[in-house]
């Protein structure tokens, strides 16, 4: 019986190889970026629904990223709500999930007090301004302060840790942190914001918000806006907040919106790349 010639494998060409684990490092390891996009104020305290972030019919701008003119379409966090004059607490990150309190509740991403933060909250049922109710959108709720109390280390007009933020797996490509500040609590409420990344590719990177809008004006509150994009599992960004004492840094909330968006055109060609690369394999072993 006549044998078959042994025909040589011969391995695919390294440029291409080469070319499209180059492109496919690129993508996976490139570092997030930050974008303090807006800082702005949306309605007002005394509006018949108070202050309208959950508002679709107040424009929210660039900081929209999902096109809903709402904020905290995938998740917020409120300063407590409920509880009557002089009430305060300390809570643990444990205990971020209070039943007075709006649970931030998403399996990627994880929200908790940065040291030295307490997480303290407070809500002294007057003085406290008026925020739009999202669990029921014709009615106003007055939201407290969360954030850092006399927890020490803080100097005046210098950025302080208040909280982080650690993205899982399934993190989506686009991520906005919306932070609100009403600037009821003179003492401490913040003047300025940063986000800082801590951990993953890209560590140090930063965005700031020098000032915050209209914290002057007794009927409004500013919503602050940072953009992350190319964010991985893994990283870490932590909230940084000053204010003009040393008493501490306090927000009112935090609100979560979320984008996937078209993989950039690098990444086409990455997979086209390794496209090519398992059809010229097939190809030469079927010889």
């Amino acid at each position: 019986m006549k044998k078959s010639p042994r025909v040589a494998f011969c391995s695919p060409r390294p440029a291409l190889v080469a070319a499209a684990l180059a492109l496919l490092s690129s993508i996976s390891a490139s570092a997030a970026t930050i974008v303090a996009q807006l800082t702005q104020s949306i309605g007002t305290a005394s509006d018949a629904t108070g202050i309208g972030w959950r508002n679709a019919s107040i424009n929210k701008g660039s900081a929209d990223i999902d096109g809903d003119n709402i904020f905290g379409t995938q998740a917020y966090y409120l300063a407590k709500t409920t509880w009557g004059a002089g009430n305060t607490e300390n809570f643990a990150t444990s205990n971020f999930n209070k039943d007075h309190m709006t649970f931030l509740d998403v399996s990627w991403l994880t929200v908790s007090a940065a040291a030295p933060t307490t997480n303290y909250q407070a809500n002294f049922s007057t003085g406290f301004k008026a925020y739009q109710n999202p669990t029921e959108p014709a009615g106003k709720m007055s939201v407290g302060v969360m954030g850092r109390y006399y927890s020490g280390g803080l100097v005046a007009d210098q950025f302080g840790s208040l909280y982080n933020f650690t993205f899982g797996a399934g993190v989506p490509d686009t991520i906005a942190i919306t932070i609100a500040v009403s600037g009821d609590f003179a003492q401490a409420s913040a003047t300025g914001l940063q986000l800082v990344q801590t951990a993953g590719t890209g560590s140090g990177n930063s965005a700031s918000f020098a000032s915050l809008a209209t914290l002057t004006n007794v009927q409004h509150a500013a919503f602050s806006t940072f953009i992350l994009t190319g964010v991985q599992p893994g990283d870490v960004f932590r909230l940084d907040g000053r204010s003009s004492t040393t008493n501490g840094v306090l927000i009112n909330g935090i609100m979560i919106d979320s984008l996937i968006t078209v993989p950039e055109p690098s990444a086409f060609a990455a997979l086209a790349g390794l496209g090519a690369l398992g059809f010229s394999v097939m190809r030469r072993r079927r010889r």
